[in-house]
């Protein structure tokens, strides 16, 4: 798990809006903070699941380049995915009060419409399957390996792509296990690898 602290407040539209009932700007907190987030000192918490058991697919629609992939991401699939987000939000919240921690922060803006998630854990795992989202940071649909034993690999250890001549893959969908941190410096490793790649061979 990752425990993300963030002073101020990047939530806007439909991506804070988790289901179509439930409107965190009219559901959650006080109203009055909604109207002028920009001018009201905040903390924005969030538990990250670095390792899920839940894995899901990317697939081709159709021949058509041009089509958009099916995507199924399969979040919370595994039920050993939902506890360890319940555990990372009570850690979260013992943190929150913790003396240093909790002279912060005035309110809590808890989304009531679950009741008190911190008491009843039938309440907390709803809110948590229904606020789950990603983090922009999806990996592992490119896989890199033994492209002659590993039929999931889809690229060599040099990133070519298994059977297509003159085709390189060079971000993040090569990484065959998920960082446990933020994949922007990976990415950059692997930008490097495949420029040194293709100068040795050019």
């Amino acid at each position: 798990l990752q425990l993300y602290f963030a002073a101020g407040w990047g939530g806007r539209g439909e991506f804070m809006n988790w289901k179509p009932d439930i409107h965190v700007e009219k559901q959650c907190g006080d109203k009055t903070y909604w109207r002028d987030l920009d001018n009201v000192d905040n903390i924005v918490t969030v538990v990250g699941l670095q390792h899920p058991k839940s894995l899901g697919w990317v697939r081709l629609q159709s021949s058509d380049p041009f089509d958009l992939p099916l995507v199924q991401p399969n979040f919370l699939k595994e039920q050993e995915d939902v506890d360890r987000q319940m555990y990372g939000l009570k850690v979260l919240d013992r943190v929150m009060h913790q003396p240093s921690m909790r002279r912060l922060w005035d309110e809590r803006m808890d989304c009531k419409v679950y009741g008190d998630i911190y008491a009843d854990d039938e309440a907390m795992e709803k809110f948590v399957r229904d606020s789950v989202y990603h983090i922009y940071h999806p990996t592992g649909t490119c896989k890199m390996g033994d492209v002659e034993r590993d039929e999931m690999a889809v690229v060599d250890n040099q990133l070519r792509v298994k059977g297509v001549s003159n085709l390189r893959v060079a971000d993040a969908s090569i990484l065959p296990h998920q960082t446990s941190g933020n994949t922007q410096l990976p990415v950059f490793m692997i930008g490097e690898r495949a420029a040194e790649f293709v100068l040795k061979r050019w």
